[in-house]
């Protein structure tokens, strides 16, 4: 099982992917859709940490 600190790593890691795969993107008021996209991704990747075992992780946040 995986600790605190363990958890927190890998969501620094997801965070500082999200950041750097967004650099390139277009203004978010140009390009919502991409904007919501990596929100969700985001979130999925956080939700999958802490409930690994889920099928569908945003049906349990």
């Amino acid at each position: 099982m995986s600790t605190g600190k363990d958890k927190t790593h890998q969501i620094e890691a997801a965070l500082q992917k999200v950041l750097t795969d967004s650099q390139n993107d277009r203004p978010v008021w140009e390009d919502l859709q991409t904007f919501w996209q990596r929100c969700q991704d985001l979130v999925v990747v956080i939700a999958q940490i802490y409930n690994p075992e889920v099928k569908y992780p945003l049906l349990n946040i």
